[in-house]
């Protein structure tokens, strides 16, 4: 599927709402379980939504192999030409409410293992020449259907984000994109490089390692405190965490694997 019959699609309950778009749970033609983003759209010129819609289409249906992200269905618009974006219904939460919420309801390799999954996940969209921009915990889903396993979500929403910023005048600030790396200045959703988001990724070990939200700590990387932060994991994932959090993007690693050492996320 890619371009669908909106009047095939029966809302259901409201799972979230940011600045961008309202999240539904939903069925589609009677039978499939999907989730749909209604994007607030409605000041946008309908050609420019609907050439941003073919985009979306053209790219994510490419990406409809890896378990680690979310799998895209389709897009349709509505009587009021607001894009709806149609996804796979993820039985679970986001990274950042799991960490919140149940973090200590699971072990620290199955955690690591979550960490893996995400890099490989990562990893897949970089070969394909994709860039997230937007990468972090809210936008990583945990699949509880799948023993935890997780899924990026958000992939090659960044021109959305900013047209809808645009034509609503909305203005940024560097707060609202406290995952992007230092070299990254734009304050746009389309800023942003691999390296960029294996710095944000380097934010989600970081996450799971302390088990709460970073924000309030960012400074320590920049004042190199980053260490006494995470004492008490394996010196592997610290060295991983260091590569990913490195100030000079030269420094980084080239994919988001980042030399996670297997054998110690297994065992």
């Amino acid at each position: 599927m890619e371009d669908l019959d909106f009047d095939l699609i029966k809302p259901g309950v409201i799972l979230g709402e940011t600045s961008h778009y309202s999240e539904y749970k939903c069925k589609y033609n009677n039978n499939y379980i999907c989730s749909f983003k209604k994007f607030k759209t409605k000041h946008l010129p309908v050609e420019l939504a609907k050439k941003i819609a073919s985009c979306i289409n053209s790219e994510l249906k490419r990406l409809k192999t890896n378990i680690n992200l979310v799998q895209f269905i389709g897009t349709c618009f509505d009587e009021f030409n607001q894009l709806h974006l149609v996804t796979e219904f993820v039985v679970g939460m986001t990274l950042s409410c799991f960490i919140e919420k149940e973090y200590d309801s699971i072990s620290w390799p199955q955690k690591a293992n979550i960490i893996f999954q995400l890099s490989q996940g990562l990893e897949f969209l970089h070969v394909n020449n994709f860039v997230h921009r937007n990468l972090h915990s809210s936008a990583i889903l945990l699949d509880y259907d799948d023993v935890y396993c997780p899924k990026i979500s958000d992939v090659s929403l960044h021109e959305i984000y900013d047209t809808i910023d645009e034509y609503n005048k909305v203005t940024r600030s560097r707060e609202d994109f406290f995952w992007k790396a230092p070299e990254i200045t734009g304050l746009s959703f389309s800023s942003g490089s691999k390296k960029a988001d294996i710095y944000a990724f380097g934010l989600i070990m970081w996450e799971m390692a302390l088990g709460k939200d970073v924000r309030p700590q960012v400074d320590k990387i920049a004042q190199g405190d980053l260490e006494n932060s995470i004492k008490n994991v394996a010196e592997e994932y610290k060295a991983a965490l260091r590569s990913a959090l490195s100030i000079s993007p030269e420094k980084s690693p080239k994919r988001a694997r980042i030399n996670f050492i297997t054998s110690y996320i297994c065992g």
